[in-house]
């Protein structure tokens, strides 16, 4: 039993004496095709019964039995039928069931969700779906809006689907919601969120799914020294979006807390590299981007972009720190609010060692600012060549800007007279989602 779609010119007559099942002849003559061709006792399809002069039916046709028709669900219909006319049974697209695309039209949560599964929408997939950011009196607003910037409505609905709200579900079925409703979350003045004033930051906007209630909600994907996993095919726990909310890493919801729920990554919004001028006043002045989450756009921790640097160094005998020959890596991040991870690892000796203790020191920077030192140590000598031997960088940095950077290493000694030379030096820069 399954739904056939309509076939070209599938037309059969009938004299039944019925208003819904109809004993069909066979196809009118060889032009045109019997619905026995396409169809298996049980199979369902659209189309319609006509008595030319007398009435109409249409809807979905069951083929019920051989040779047999029955209008199960009547889309529409007019007038009755009479005991002994030709009736024209046929295959053929009702108008109520035609979709339309030059304007809104209002489909029953039912047929909504056929639409999806006809379009093979992805779970993942946001459709429908734009929001708008206000502040007011020191508050965030974010609003959830259709497409067009509306707010969703019954006949517009917003559609997600979320993953099933048990881990071990088998089979692990996913939830729709529909939104037929305007739905906001609030920051409230003096919730921080974890940003740092006058600084880039980004604030990521998710979708619950609390037991069939949906709800918008708020989550700060990092600090200076750390980037918060944000993964929507687990489970997750939020707080209810309230004054004391000033943590990163923690999910605020509106309305309620939300405990062991499935939720989405709807979109983000983000300020440039002024940021927010004090942390916990909210503003849209140096708002950098409203982004509504899709293919392509990049998670919480993932790379954005990446340079790698292989060198063999030099030598330096200076009590001052001085530039590595070679280490240099040009960097341009694509958004303040991101991290760099600046990593190295190179080899390092003393030469023209000429008494105890002596120290080479590292240190990596970006542009002139030292974002990592590292002491590789003293190293007792009575003279000739000493080896400090393997040194690493494990730096995270968070540049706040979008202009040209310049990474790169430095080293000095304590004592002049010696060298110090760096060799097999290997650096890399990525840029992390934050």
């Amino acid at each position: 039993m399954a739904f056939v779609p309509p076939r070209d010119r599938v037309l059969e007559h009938s004299t039944s004496n019925s208003q819904t099942v109809f004993t069909v002849t066979g196809a009118v003559d060889t032009s045109f095709n019997a619905f026995s061709a396409f169809m298996s006792v049980g199979d369902t399809t659209i189309g319609g019964v006509v008595e030319p002069g007398v009435a109409f039916r249409s809807g979905i046709l069951t083929y019920s039995a051989t040779n047999e028709i029955t209008v199960t669900t009547t889309k529409e219909n007019k007038g009755t039928f009479s005991s002994g006319g030709t009736k024209e049974v046929f295959m053929g697209q009702p108008a109520l069931s035609t979709l339309l695309v030059d304007g809104a039209q209002a489909l029953s949560a039912a047929r909504r969700a056929q639409v999806r599964a006809n379009l093979g929408a992805a779970i993942d997939e946001l459709q429908n779906v734009s929001f708008a950011v206000t502040a007011s009196a020191g508050a965030l607003t974010i609003a959830l809006k259709d497409a067009d910037g509306n707010d969703p409505t019954a006949t517009t609905p917003i559609a997600l689907s979320f993953r099933n709200s048990s881990l071990t579900a088998s089979p692990n079925t996913p939830t729709t919601l529909e939104i037929p409703v305007g739905v906001s979350v609030v920051v409230p003045s003096t919730s921080t969120c974890g940003f740092i004033s006058a600084t880039a930051g980004r604030l990521w906007i998710t979708g619950w799914n609390d037991g069939g209630t949906f709800r918008l909600g708020v989550f700060n994907a990092s600090t200076t020294t750390r980037i918060f996993s944000l993964n929507e095919h687990g489970i997750g726990s939020s707080l209810q979006a309230v004054a004391a909310g000033n943590s990163a890493g923690q999910h605020y919801t509106s309305g309620a807390a939300v405990t062991n729920k499935a939720f989405r990554i709807l979109g983000y919004v983000d300020w440039n590299s002024s940021g927010v001028a004090t942390a916990g006043t909210w503003t849209t002045t140096n708002l950098n981007s409203i982004v509504t989450f899709g293919p392509g756009i990049k998670k919480p921790g993932d790379v954005v972009q990446a340079a790698f640097v292989i060198s063999n160094g030099g030598a330096s005998g200076s009590t001052s720190f001085v530039d590595v020959p070679g280490t240099s890596i040009s960097f341009t991040p694509t958004n303040a609010a991101n991290i760099m991870k600046v990593e190295a690892a190179f080899n390092a000796q003393i030469t023209n060692s000429a008494g105890n203790n002596m120290q080479g020191t590292f240190q990596m920077l970006r542009n002139s600012t030292p974002i990592h030192a590292l002491g590789v140590g003293a190293f007792n000598s009575t003279g000739g060549t000493g080896y400090f031997g393997a040194g690493a960088y494990h730096a995270w940095d968070k540049a706040n800007s979008i202009s040209a950077l310049t990474y790169k290493s430095q080293q000095a000694t304590n004592v002049g007279g010696i060298n110090v030379v760096t060799a097999n030096y290997n650096a890399s820069v990525e840029e992390l989602m934050g």
